[in-house]
């Protein structure tokens, strides 16, 4: 599990200042190549012609990252196993 970086608010505001940049000039979604991560998409969640998260939707997301990045995961296919022991399917 990589670090987490902690910025400085000036480093997160220049951040956020690049990102908007970048999503102008692209006029929409765009690939990190500039920071040397072309496999991530940058987009807004408009991209996807849905409505903006609320603030409990990104809340839970919020939570669900932290305990993530603490290790406080399942594994998707043991728990599917699982389900399906318990269940006889």
């Amino acid at each position: 599990m990589e670090k987490e970086v902690d910025m400085s608010p000036v480093a997160a505001q220049e951040f956020k200042a690049w990102l908007e940049a970048e999503y102008a000039e692209a006029q929409g979604p765009f690939t990190a190549e500039k920071i040397g991560a072309p496999e991530f998409v940058i987009m807004r969640t408009s991209d996807y012609g849905e409505e903006p998260l609320t603030e409990d939707q990104l809340r839970v997301l919020d939570k669900g990252y932290a305990e993530a990045q603490q290790g406080r995961t399942k594994d998707a296919f043991e728990s599917l196993a699982e389900i399906r022991a318990a269940y006889g399917l």
